[in-house]
């Protein structure tokens, strides 16, 4: 039990004595204690009286209040969104990982391109950045691992990307000053999903992560508008080659907390869709507002910009003080109507401050075979077969010799049970060097159900080789040696089946009933 000079007080200290008792005036019995305790150590008495130092002539009061803390100190102390994120990836993280979590400031947006495909562009910025020397190099590893689940928790497309990153002391020095943001952008089938992000420092064991909502709208008729996208700097872009937050051959930087110092200009895209009946009458409003007031205003016919679903406006700040605004962009039909809105908050400062350095890795223009087979693989996994069908084909027809593209589309065939035809697909890529050993099961799978069994267990035992024992292989491996009538080695695989996974009741009848037999 804690002690409180309010609650307790000094005499609480001491055994009561008949002296005390004597007393009786409750003053004077402190006094008495406080006495007893001085003679004791002057320390003790000062402490009876006040929990904090030096404070034996202020309000025990305060004293209580210094106790209250203590029961909420620790999670004072802890940043909670360590634990968290902690719990959440301890599936992915080692625990060496686990004393290194860094905060970060994030950005999600999504945008269609000019093919009708909507793109997720993300960014993330870590507190820290640490780095390795070696001789005049500084060098650290960053990993991103980006998971898109359904709402439901399904798995609808992952990757990894590795970013190697290397300073020489020059720019090391520079690089002390400034933060680093990771960009990177993505295509996704509409519907609700959970982003979420893993950051690894692979050198340091450092680690921070988020979390979004986010949503791909489905095709729609009616005019609709995208959110706004806050930038300090927009630049021409002519390289064919996709990257985050590029749009057409403009590339935009944006403002990653939506912060700009008052000699910066703000810069705002958005895009419009299905605005065919307001392009000629229809404008668009620019409102900027200090709290409730508004100290900013412009409109701009749709007509009077080049491109009719991508809209780019730039705002000088030389005129605002430093605070806290919200632009909102309206879109206005022909009778001045507001039919459409998105508004974002910003901030201006008068100190200056130093922007990011930029790490974006570059992809394959918009239109590519890669993209299709995203696309149809996300589809895949969502269930949409016949949807997904037409996407993976579409990818290996454009480029048959991408080992990834045939396996994806031989996976979907093999929904539709075109066994031949993934037999005519795969077995050539078996005259060159394997790196994908899918191509072992697919193929292996295929040749099973074409009655080919010996084909099928030499693929089988070639995936296990490699990628070690599989379970579900070893079934296979079983079904095909029952087929032969090779009983013995069927019963061989089935028992190694059950050493991996105990609780197959299925393959534990097969195993009794051969016995029997």
């Amino acid at each position: 039990m804690l002690y409180s000079p309010l609650r307790d007080g000094p005499k609480s200290l001491l055994p009561e004595t008949s002296h005390e008792a004597s007393l009786g005036d409750p003053w004077y019995k402190t006094k008495w204690a406080l006495t007893l305790l001085s003679m004791v150590s002057y320390e003790l008495s000062e402490a009876a009286q006040s929990l904090i130092p030096g404070g034996s002539g202020r309000h025990p009061l305060e004293s209580d209040k210094l106790l209250s803390q203590i029961e909420i100190y620790p999670q004072k102390k802890v940043d909670d969104s360590y634990a968290y994120e902690f719990l959440k990836h301890k599936g992915l993280v080692e625990v060496s990982y686990s004393v290194h979590y860094i905060g970060n400031k994030n950005l999600i947006k999504t945008y269609c391109d000019e093919n009708g495909v909507f793109f997720i562009h993300y960014v993330i910025q870590p507190d820290t950045l640490s780095v390795d020397a070696y001789k005049d190099k500084y060098y650290s590893n960053i990993k991103i691992s980006v998971r898109v689940t359904d709402l439901r928790g399904k798995t609808v497309f992952q990757f990894n990307k590795f970013y190697p990153i290397e300073l020489t002391k020059k720019e090391i020095k520079s690089a002390k000053l400034r933060p680093m943001n990771i960009e990177d952008s993505f295509p996704l089938i509409p519907g609700n999903y959970k982003f979420n992000l893993l950051f690894e420092n692979l050198v340091s064991k450092e680690f921070t992560s988020f979390e979004r909502e986010i949503t791909v709208p489905e095709p729609f008729d009616t005019p609709q508008m995208s959110p706004l996208l806050l930038a300090y700097k927009i630049i021409e872009d002519q390289e064919p080659l996709r990257r985050a937050f590029k749009v057409e051959n403009i590339r935009i930087y944006p403002s990653i907390d939506s912060r700009f110092h008052r000699k910066e200009s703000l810069c705002v895209y958005f895009q419009l869709y299905n605005i065919e009946k307001l392009i000629e009458q229809g404008k668009i409003k620019y409102t900027i507002y200090r709290g409730k007031e508004k100290v900013y205003a412009r409109a701009k016919g749709i007509k009077d910009y080049h491109n009719q679903q991508n809209f780019i406006e730039e705002f000088s700040l030389l005129g605002f003080k430093s605070g806290k605004y919200t632009l909102k962009v309206s879109i206005l039909d022909e009778d001045k109507k507001e039919i459409l809105s998105e508004r974002e908050d910003f901030i201006i400062t008068e100190k200056p401050f130093p922007r990011a350095w930029i790490y974006s890795k570059k992809s394959p223009p918009s239109g590519d075979a890669v993209y299709s087979y995203i696309l149809g693989t996300q589809l895949f996994n969502r269930g949409k077969i016949e949807k997904a069908y037409y996407k993976l084909k579409e990818a290996y027809e454009r480029n048959p010799e991408s080992l990834d593209f045939a396996l994806g589309y031989s996976q979907v065939l093999f929904m539709k049970k075109e066994y031949k035809r993934i037999k005519e697909i795969l077995t050539p890529f078996l005259e060159r060097e394997i790196k994908n050993y899918r191509i072992y099961t697919i193929l292996g799978r295929a040749l099973q159900e074409l009655g080919e069994y010996e084909k099928a267990i030499s693929h089988y035992q070639k995936f296990i080789s490699h990628e070690g024992a599989n379970y579900q292989i070893l079934n296979s491996i079983g079904e095909c040696y029952y087929a032969l009538g090779n009983i013995e080695e069927a019963l061989r695989a089935w028992k190694k089946s059950l050493e991996i996974n105990p609780s197959q009741e299925e393959i534990q009848k097969k195993i009794k009933e051969l016995k029997k037999d």
